[in-house]
């Protein structure tokens, strides 16, 4: 199954864009420190053969660091799938994970030029849905469903679900695990995010609210923790067998945004709004 479509990807179709680069539409959300922001309306390119495969996804903010698009492993089985429109009731795109359909494990997305270090700390937000009940994960760093993490081995964190909860995993002398919430796996469309800053505190949200307390004492590592990876965890390109990068995400992704430092209460509610106006957030 895998080499056919392998194969098949060599016929000479032309990839397809979907709605064009749109700088505004990052800068519209006017944010302090925005880093990266991807949205399923913009800047998907899919594959010319297999017309729902995701090649790229570009990333909106256009600094020197975050400028380029987030491209995929060749083996179309690892691409997720685009969907113009997830049901009538929400008219909506959308980036479709479901690893284990094609024979693979994870399908994810990465940079091209390497891990996002955030030495000042960092907030990641994403608008998603999932039905997961994953609650187990294959490697000791991974969240049983990721959201966005490490692909490779530069970066000591990462951020998903387990069984509708709010996971995130870090190492700093050993690897440690936090959780808030319960029951985001009910096939909604939420926002679903964290800070970690350099105080070495942790927040989790949910919709424009911080879900449970703030955890103190999480000892933030300026030299490895960031991201480099959407929809799946640690090691995935280098061995995903013997590395647990089959600890991928399972339902829809439609938007995610990562901001440097801290968010502030103002930016969340803009975030919040701009996730209940543009993706059907409740």
């Amino acid at each position: 199954m895998r080499n056919r479509r392998i194969q098949r990807r060599h016929t000479v179709m032309p990839p397809q864009l979907i709605g064009g680069y749109s700088v505004a539409l990052a800068n519209t959300l006017s944010l302090t420190g925005l880093h990266g922001c991807w949205d399923s309306r913009t800047g998907v390119t899919l594959d010319g053969t297999i017309t729902d495969a995701v090649l790229s996804w570009q990333e909106l903010v256009q600094t020197e660091e975050t400028e380029s698009t987030y491209t995929l492993e060749s083996d179309l089985d690892n691409h997720p799938r685009y969907v113009a429109s997830v049901s009538a009731a929400l008219d909506q795109p959308a980036i479709v994970f479901d690893p284990g359909t094609y024979s693979v494990n994870a399908q994810w997305l990465k940079p091209e030029n390497g891990s996002r270090v955030m030495a000042t700390g960092h907030s990641a937000f994403a608008v998603v849905s999932t039905t997961s009940t994953d609650a187990v994960s294959n490697h000791t760093q991974n969240c049983p469903a990721t959201i966005i993490s490490e692909s490779t081995v530069n970066t000591f964190n990462g951020f998903g679900m387990s069984n509708g909860a709010l996971v995130y995993r870090r190492f700093v002398g050993g690897w440690g695990e936090n959780t808030a919430g319960s029951g985001y796996n009910d096939g909604a469309v939420r926002l679903v995010g964290y800070s970690h800053n350099t105080s070495d505190e942790l927040k989790f949200y949910h919709a424009g609210s911080q879900v449970g307390s703030t955890a103190t004492g999480v000892t933030y590592n300026a030299t490895y923790m960031g991201y480099s990876a959407i929809g799946t965890g640690y090691r995935a390109e280098d061995n995903p067998d013997a590395y647990g990068g089959d600890d991928g995400w399972k339902g829809n992704i439609y938007a995610v945004l990562v901001l440097t430092g801290e968010v502030s209460g103002a930016d969340l509610a803009t975030i919040y709004a701009w996730a209940q106006q543009q993706c059907g957030v409740a």
